[in-house]
């Protein structure tokens, strides 16, 4: 396992994914970012190896997504990536 952030790597963390969101939102929208994050860390285990492609996103706005999130983990060197769920 690896190391946890100190309380400043994982404010910049918050900070850079939250920013990034936002871009990305703006970008392509809520829907399908949306789409996009529920299919990195799905709800539902079942869509655990399901690609947002299979939804209807273009690749392109799926990569775009998923390299925006993992270049705000990388920044602050976090070792995995965290992706917010909303409670429904």
């Amino acid at each position: 396992m690896g190391e946890r952030l100190d309380a400043e790597a994982a404010d910049r963390y918050l900070r850079t994914y939250e920013e990034t969101l936002q871009r990305l939102e703006g970008r392509y929208g809520a829907v399908q970012l949306g789409i996009v994050l529920n299919r990195i860390a799905p709800r539902d285990r079942r869509f655990l190896r399901w690609d947002a492609t299979q939804d209807g996103i273009a690749r392109d706005a799926v990569l775009a997504i998923r390299a925006g999130l993992y270049r705000a983990a990388e920044e602050p060197g976090a070792e995995r990536l965290y992706v917010g769920v909303e409670n429904e």
